[in-house]
This record gives structure tokens, sequence and C-alpha cells, in this order.
């Protein structure tokens, strides 16, 4: 069976010849199985994309976290959502958390992140659509920058998913660099309270994990 016209596919991830898997009834249900699963970890990107188009990128990828990228490189031949490879990579993260096994330390000699955080710059505002059940999105995401946070509640153990605030940012920085809070303060035009307060409301939500 030839390639379909209408659905040029991405490059591969990987040096293999791009082409259709052999036909037979083991190759139908394994690209069942492959296209079930993908479309569990991208129920919102998925609903987006063409039944026949879906098929052929499950054929076609190497590994599930190559999905944003196949997406971003065909929306630039067909016609997809601009926000479409954004709102793959927000769901891969989604599902990075979700399956993680990584423990969250109760106690750490120093501040450091949640070992559960993931983090992606993306190009729409899609933190606050991602808390809807439904498959698509309520509405079309507002295009702007956007630093998507997802993490488990050490708390809790919960999913949570926000947009990273200019604060979160700064203690990323803090975390990453290992500078001393007071540091910062001339760099970040911010008192040292507020530095002070902004890693305290990082420990609250469960980003940072604090000495006790």
């Amino acid at each position: 069976m030839m390639p379909d016209a209408r659905y040029p596919m991405p490059k591969k991830t990987k040096n293999t010849a791009l082409g259709l898997r052999a036909s037979g009834v083991w190759d139908l249900i394994f690209m069942s199985t492959v296209d079930t699963h993908l479309g569990a970890i991208y129920p919102k990107s998925r609903s987006y994309v063409p039944t026949e188009l879906w098929h052929r990128i499950a054929e076609n990828v190497d590994e599930p976290n190559a999905i944003p990228l196949a997406l971003s490189e065909l929306k630039q031949e067909i016609a997809l959502p601009s926000f479409i490879d954004d709102l793959a990579q927000i769901e891969w993260n989604i599902h990075t958390v979700a399956t993680s096994t990584t423990p969250i330390p109760s106690d750490v000699k120093r501040p450091q992140l949640n070992p559960t955080l993931e983090l992606a710059n993306l190009s729409w505002k899609l933190c606050d659509l991602m808390r809807e059940t439904d498959e698509q999105l309520a509405y079309e995401p507002d295009e702007g920058d956007e630093w998507a946070m997802v993490w488990r509640d050490p708390k809790t153990n919960e999913l949570r998913i926000e947009a990273a605030s200019p604060e979160d940012l700064l203690i990323f920085k803090v975390v990453f660099r290992e500078i001393d809070v007071y540091e910062l303060t001339t760099l970040a035009n911010l008192s040292a309270d507020n530095i002070d307060q902004a890693m305290c409301n990082a420990v609250e939500r469960g980003i940072l994990i604090a000495p006790k």
C-alpha cells in the first residue's frame, strides 16, 4: 500500500528507513495495541488528528515521546492546530509524572526540586485548559510564552499542573545554580523577604523540597 500523499510522514527520530510495516494479522494486532497506547497518553492531541493520519504516526514513531516532534513537523505541512505539538508535550509530561516511580524524599540536607517535576517551555498558554476532562480543549488557547510545570504533590500524591510564575523560575535558578538567596536581591530586584516568601510558597505547593 502506497503512503497517502495527503498525510506526509515526519522524519523518524532514529536512523531507520521509513515505510509501512509488513502486512499480516500480527502486525494489525500490534499496531492496534500501539495506537491504543499512544491514544491513552495523548487523548487531547489525538482528538485533533484525523484517524488515518494518527495511525500513520503510530506506525512511524520509534518512541512514544517522539509524538510532539512528529506533530511539530506535520503541522507545517497539513492543517493541524498551531498548538498541537505543545499540547502533546504537556500530555507527555503528564504521562511521565503519572507513571513515575521516583520517590520524593521526605527530608533533605539542602533545598532541592521535587524529583517528579517536569518543566516545558510552551508557546501557548495551555496549563489552565489541561484540567478539563473533555478530550478536546474547551476553547483555543492564547498564544504566549508559558513554562508548564507538572509534578506529584508530596503531601497528597496528586498530580498537579500549573504555569510557573516569575518567582517559581527564580527558585529554579537558586536551586540549579546553588546561588545564595541573598545574592539574588540585587539581580532579581527583589527583597530578601520576597525571595524567602517565594521559596516558602514553592515548598508549600510541593515544587521544592526543603530541610525540616
